[in-house]
């Protein structure tokens, strides 16, 4: 397994002091308040499934990504910049699992917005949008 995402990389503390250091800098909401319980899920629960997923074979952090955005965006955690938040934390977990970094793309902006809505349920329609991005994305040359 590549990522121990038990340490430090995924817990609130971690993620509050990013949250407050991009917040506070550009005067968004609640700077640093990351609630482990935003009232649609538990951030810690969430770390203890993608952990044992990866015990039970899943390959690398890439089958996680869509619940940890679906959980960001959706779950309450943090009062302002989930998005942004998500794909920071989904694109660290992939640079030290040794994949490449994705991004949304904005020719499916519309459609992802609407996939967002009630993925803090069931994150299963984001899957699609993450094999496109990194189909799409892919570098040249990478295995």
């Amino acid at each position: 397994m590549g990522v121990d995402i038990r340490s430090k990389t995924l817990t609130c503390h971690r993620w509050s002091s990013l949250h407050k250091l991009l917040a506070k800098t550009i005067g968004a909401a609640s700077p640093g308040v990351f609630d482990n319980d935003g009232g649609r899920g538990e951030w810690t629960l969430l770390v203890d499934v993608c952990y044992q997923c990866l015990e039970d074979g899943l390959n690398n952090i890439s089958g996680c990504d869509a619940w940890i955005l679906a959980q960001l965006f959706g779950g309450n955690h943090v009062r302002s910049m989930a998005m942004s938040l998500a794909w920071l934390c989904i694109n660290g977990l992939r640079l030290q699992d040794g994949l490449f970094a994705i991004y949304p793309s904005a020719d499916r902006n519309e459609r992802l917005s609407i996939a967002l809505e009630d993925a803090w349920l069931d994150a299963e329609d984001l899957r699609g949008f993450f094999g496109y991005y990194e189909h799409d994305q892919k570098p040249e040359g990478y295995r």
